[in-house]
């Protein structure tokens, strides 16, 4: 990938960026659900495996453009330093908090005290507000 814009829209990361996130929905779907599921350990090992290289290939794609756009951002190296500090900081508490409150509701799902349809609900309202 170049640092210079290569089309007309004069954007040589976003593409990526957009492109990696749509398939990055699929293969965590692929990497949670196997469908139809393997009938062998055998199998489940190698479900595992080509799904878990299908979702570092695909986090790749968004994550290496994601992290070069601080270039864009400024010239200078402080700033750039700056900036790629706060979105690290961001990014730490958000897999953090979402680690938590992740082990929580699956612990309240395990025990009896939350339904899975609400165990669902919760996921998606807490995706949709995270995601405006």
């Amino acid at each position: 990938m170049r640092s210079s814009p290569s089309n007309r829209w004069n954007i040589a990361r976003r593409p990526f960026i957009f492109v990696g996130a749509l398939l990055l929905v699929r293969v965590m779907a692929w990497l949670w659900l196997p469908q139809p599921p393997p009938a062998s350990q055998a199998g489940l090992a190698v479900w595992a495996a080509l799904t878990y290289i299908a979702y570092n290939t695909v986090q790749t794609i968004v994550s290496v453009p994601y992290s070069s756009l601080s270039t864009e951002v400024s010239a200078d190296f402080d700033q750039r330093n700056k900036v790629n500090v706060l979105r690290l900081l961001f990014s730490t508490v958000a897999s953090a908090g979402t680690t938590l409150l992740a082990a929580r509701l699956f612990e309240d799902y395990r025990h009896g005290r939350l339904e899975l349809g609400a165990l669902y609900l919760v996921i998606v309202s807490a995706s949709a507000a995270c995601s405006r």
